[in-house]
């Protein structure tokens, strides 16, 4: 008897070191060009360690970022994997607006069609931050650029983002006029309570084994769990010639470069993977975006 292991939608948003929403103060944009940049290094071996393991991944590319490593979309899609968009400035949502937001939709959309590659499907926005007070218009935008699905929120609470009133599985969100396919993050939900699973932070902070026992969990309630992690997580510790606060420093550096590879590597031993996209197509066929919401 076969017995189908279990999946994860893998992901990864591939942005700078210092284009984190925890470093926007101490490296503005305007400090950018004397910053060491890492992400086409690191995503180049996050490539290698996927195909070692079989696994596939959604990989959200930061327009600044893509157009500086403008072969690297190609190594991806030529991987076997998936791009998507995560804007091109790495503006929370929480601090921009409609007509902002559709400029940055516009720059990332016309800088996919100089490089030639096809339209991205499916969006995340920094840090997280469509939230009810965002959702309105940017669901609307979105839909109007072409996208037909997104993956923003975190069906929870957390300081600067989160939709605690989210379903824990995909679902359509609604704006104002319009509705998008929603791929939340992962959650787990424990009687009232919700414990973020989705990775990032928490694939550094939980233990281990901890953390896929949580994914194994949701995994066994129907739901396929939504992963990510950012480049920089695998890089290691910041320059120490870039010297940030040592807080920001040692939240962002902990338990980052060789442990996290271990624990990727370990999520890719015990789930089998899929795309965000293929996420999405699944979820159409079972009829997950009849359900609907619209926050706040």
């Amino acid at each position: 008897m076969v017995t189908k292991r279990r999946e994860i939608a893998l992901s990864f948003d591939v942005e700078e070191w210092f284009q984190t929403e925890a470093l926007s103060s101490t490296f503005p944009e305007s400090t950018h060009g004397d910053l060491p940049r890492r992400a086409e290094e690191t995503v180049l071996s996050l490539l290698d360690l996927l195909k070692e393991r079989s696994g596939r991944a959604t990989f959200f590319l930061l327009g600044m970022v893509l157009d500086g490593c403008r072969d690297l979309p190609w190594r991806i899609l030529e991987a076997g994997h998936e791009i998507a968009s995560h804007g091109f400035g790495h503006v929370p949502l929480t601090r921009s607006g409609p007509d902002d937001f559709r400029r940055d939709l516009e720059r990332f959309s016309n800088l996919c069609s100089s490089l030639g590659l096809p339209p991205p499907s499916g969006y995340r926005a920094p840090s997280f931050t469509m939230v009810a007070e965002t959702a309105p218009w940017a669901v609307d935008a979105l839909v109007e650029a072409g996208y037909s699905w997104d993956s923003s929120v975190y069906p929870m609470f957390r300081h600067r983002y989160g939709m605690p009133e989210a379903p824990l599985a995909p679902f359509t969100l609604l704006g104002s006029s319009q509705g998008i396919h929603e791929l939340p993050v992962a959650s787990l939900g424990l009687g009232r309570h919700r414990v973020p699973a989705g990775g990032g932070a928490w694939m550094r902070l939980y233990p281990g084994r901890l953390h896929r026992a949580m994914l194994g969990r949701i995994s066994a309630r129907g739901v396929t769990p939504v992963v990510y992690s950012h480049p920089w997580e695998y890089s290691g510790a910041i320059p120490v010639r870039c010297s940030p606060p040592l807080l920001q420093r040692a939240r962002q550096s902990f338990h980052s470069g060789r442990l996290m590879y271990s624990r990727l590597d370990s999520l890719l031993a015990d789930f089998d993977t899929v795309t965000l996209g293929e996420l999405e197509e699944r979820s159409v066929l079972s009829g997950r975006f009849e359900k609907e919401m619209r926050p706040g």
